[in-house]
């Protein structure tokens, strides 16, 4: 974006920094597939039960991000994502520190709320350029959205095999923190490089710019399906 200078909250919010705030979210759905079977061993539980893990954060998320696009107009973008990626990593440590499989997938509803970069990130390049310019950074965006989930499961299953199940989460802790400090101290107020568009206009925009956020919940499970039939694993989607 022009007019941009990295950790500078006074310019546009750099492309690093909503790139990293949006693969958060994307890594914490699957970074972990891999340990699945670690974890039912660890908590005792069904593995069934553990795969749990990744509907319920799916589902989590699914419902977060309508209600975030709301919010983010009415208290500003920086802050909501801040907040939920800072809730997102307390729910991180309270998963890592679970004692039972019931503690382990609540903290995986409320990690849920690392989706705010995926919807926030997106809608702050859309504040500060126009539609031509959105569409190229919405590419790189996409981009980090779309790797994350290809070279998580890859690590997590590394990390598991040497340092156990919640080396997977630690790293997924050290991620989020970045991803939070870059978000706190780089992302400022929005400065708009073009006409804003009338206030009747934003309101009929938004309910059609959850179509996409819908799509892509939808594309993600199709994806999840998946990877989990490559794996042998009778999938948590009724297949």
């Amino acid at each position: 974006m022009s007019h941009q200078r990295f950790l500078d909250r006074n310019t546009h919010p750099h492309i690093i920094t909503l790139v990293m705030a949006t693969a958060f979210g994307a890594l914490a759905m699957n970074l972990f597939l891999p340990a699945l079977p670690s974890m039912a061993r660890y908590f005792n539980a069904p593995y069934s039960t553990a795969q749990y893990a990744v509907s319920l954060y799916l589902a989590a998320t699914a419902v977060m991000q309508l209600g975030i696009g709301p919010l983010s107009d009415r208290f500003g973008r920086r802050p909501l994502m801040a907040a939920c990626l800072a809730i997102s990593l307390l729910a991180t440590l309270a998963g890592i520190y679970a004692t039972t499989i019931e503690w382990f997938l609540t903290a995986r509803i409320v990690q849920g709320t690392a989706i705010a970069g995926m919807v926030i990130g997106r809608a702050a390049i859309r504040d500060v350029v126009d539609t031509d310019q959105a569409a190229s950074k919405i590419g790189y965006v996409t981009m980090g959205m779309s790797l994350a989930p290809m070279v998580g499961p890859v690590i997590g299953g590394l990390l598991d095999e040497q340092f156990g199940w919640q080396s997977t989460f630690w790293l997924l802790f050290g991620f989020g923190l970045v991803a939070f400090l870059l978000v706190w101290f780089d992302m400022g107020k929005p400065i708009p490089t073009f006409p804003a568009a009338s206030p009747a206009i934003s309101q009929l925009a938004r309910p059609a710019a959850l179509a996409p956020l819908l799509g892509l919940f939808a594309y993600l499970r199709l994806r999840l399906r998946h990877l989990l039939r490559l794996s042998g694993r009778r999938t948590i989607f009724g297949d």
